[in-house]
């Protein structure tokens, strides 16, 4: 996961695309309707991704399995 050092960096920062950021990340597809302020944590477990409240903890949507993907 990315530290608050890395992301305060502007060098880490790159503006992009939708289709890109969906070719990256597929998961975040799911949040594209989702509130404004809506806080929500991308998690990484056993091989899988999916997104969880931030507050909660309750999964939203459901448990992707990854892929090995080349960036």
């Amino acid at each position: 996961m990315d530290t608050d050092e890395f992301l305060e960096d502007p060098l880490n920062m790159l503006v992009c695309d939708w289709v890109t950021i969906l070719e990256i990340e597929l998961e975040i597809f799911g949040i594209f309707d989702m509130p404004v302020g809506t806080e929500i944590t991308l998690m990484h477990e056993n091989g899988n991704k999916y997104f969880v409240f931030t507050d909660t903890g309750e999964i939203l949507g459901t448990v992707r399995h990854s892929k090995a993907q080349k960036i």
